[in-house]
């Protein structure tokens, strides 16, 4: 993301999950996360990361989070409601996150209604916006 500042554009650094090193530091010091260690934000983690296993947790994951992100750039709605993933134990939550249903970003466009239909007046204009390709490039993602 870029920022203005002192008029100027500035790269805003963004993080999409958690660092895990894909091969041994020069130093050797390796990667210090425990496995069956869960870290993140459920709503941005993709299933494989929720299961826990060092083995799904990679650039893919990372690809899975830039979807959520530019889901709900585009929409204003994550592809997952934080309702049903918060307050639950991490059981429920891998659960709902492997199986739940998401909808194209073009139907969840012409459906918004609340906080997302106020920032977007013509939700049908939105929903033709991002229908095709942008539907297509986010579903590959997540």
């Amino acid at each position: 993301l870029v920022r203005t500042e002192d008029g100027r554009p500035k790269l805003k650094v963004i993080d999409f999950g958690i660092a895990k090193l894909l091969s041994p530091m020069v130093s050797g010091i390796g990667h210090r996360t425990e496995r069956g260690e869960i870290l993140g934000t459920p709503e941005y983690m993709a299933p494989e990361q929720a299961d826990g296993g060092l083995g799904g947790v990679d650039a893919r994951t990372d690809i899975y989070a830039l979807g959520v992100v530019l889901h709900e750039l585009l929409v204003h709605e994550l592809p997952v409601p934080s309702e049903r993933l918060r307050g639950r134990d991490w059981s429920e939550v891998r659960e709902v996150l492997r199986t739940h249903v998401r909808r194209p970003m073009s139907e969840v466009a012409a459906n918004a209604q609340g906080a997302s239909a106020g920032n977007h007046p013509d939700r049908h204009h939105v929903a033709r916006a991002v229908q095709g390709s942008l539907d297509a490039i986010v579903a590959r993602a997540i």
